[in-house]
């Protein structure tokens, strides 16, 4: 393996760089900024590791340089190291980065290993004087969602946006190896800005229905806001608002739990299954002057959202009430 130092490449605002100086912005990225004296013997442990023939003086200015970066602004900075270099399509490359530095409106920098390599493709957002770190980014729209999420905290000198949605993405390193975003992938569907149109079995009524749904609380639930307007004389609506929260019961335990908070005052807990890719619970009637058997619900996902079937029994078994064909919507739609 060649020395660290030997192989040059182009960094952060266009500076030729080695690959000496991409490890330490990683590592900087890594540990927040926080480079005492025990960091700096772990980064020449890093790099000692990697074969690196940098002397100590090299490597603690390679690390002061980086740190000065690092403090310089605002900055959002993209781990070009492997496995994220590349991983589930995540262009790195000189080309894709300054793109990048575009759609977020603010600087961008390759870094060397950000140390969450099981998490790849990794970035680390630096506002003001916090930091934040996102990874599993294994699509170009989970990418998207973080990149808009930057640039509106540039925008805001806060990582307090308004209706972003990258809980999913956050990696909390302080309060240890919970991964709610991968366990509760199978919910994933539900993420997102969706509006459809519902039609009765019967054909006789229809009604539309909007639903934004995010995950919350770092990963760790997702939250659904909905609207249904209910067509009336005269061409009014009457408006229907809920508030749902569906989340795991337990870090020990894959049972799906909910809630739901209604206009109307109730709120509503349900016991949620997931069956061939399918979320299933028992709801309450939709007719409040009818006492069904029972009432059961499924979410289905299509590709080009989700599909709401209410299901009611009124003494022969379930059979269709109504459907709602629920479609993505663009972000700023």
């Amino acid at each position: 393996m060649k020395p660290v130092a030997d192989k040059r490449t182009i960094g952060p605002r266009g500076r030729l760089v080695s690959d000496l100086a991409l490890h330490a912005l990683g590592f900087v990225a890594r540990v927040d900024g926080q480079v005492d004296d025990a960091a700096r013997s772990q980064f020449r442990r890093f790099v000692r590791a990697r074969r690196g023939a940098a002397s100590v003086a090299e490597m603690a200015r390679a690390l002061d340089e980086a740190l000065a970066l690092y403090r310089a602004g605002d900055t959002l900075m993209v781990c070009s190291a492997q496995p994220c270099a590349g991983a589930f399509g995540f262009d790195t490359s000189d080309r894709a980065t300054v793109e990048i530095a575009s759609s977020v409106a603010m600087p961008v920098m390759r870094t060397g290993c950000q140390g969450q390599c099981k998490h790849k493709p990794v970035v680390s957002l630096r506002v003001g004087e916090q930091t934040e770190m996102f990874g599993r980014l294994t699509t170009n729209r989970c990418r998207g969602a973080v990149f808009d999420y930057a640039k509106a905290a540039h925008a805001l000198e806060s990582f307090v946006v308004p209706g972003s949605n990258v809980d999913a993405f956050r990696l909390d390193r302080e309060h240890g190896s919970f991964e709610p975003a991968a366990r509760l992938e199978y919910i994933n569907f539900l993420s997102g800005r969706f509006r459809g149109e519902g039609r009765y079995a019967d054909g006789t009524y229809k009604f539309t229905k909007e639903v934004v749904g995010t995950y919350e609380a770092g990963g760790r639930c997702v939250a659904l806001r909905m609207v249904a307007r209910y067509p009336t004389s005269g061409g009014r609506h009457d408006l229907h608002r809920a508030r749902v929260v569906v989340g795991l019961a337990s870090e020990c335990d894959d049972k799906l739990v909910g809630r739901a908070f209604t206009d109307g005052g109730d709120m509503v807990d349900y016991e949620v299954e997931c069956r061939d890719a399918c979320l299933e619970f028992d709801d309450r009637s939709p007719d409040h002057g009818t006492a069904w058997k029972r009432v059961r619900k499924v979410l289905r996902p299509t590709r080009a959202g989700y599909e709401e079937w209410l299901y009611v029994d009124r003494g022969d078994g379930l059979e269709p009430y109504y459907r709602v064909d629920m479609q993505r919507a663009a972000v700023g739609s």
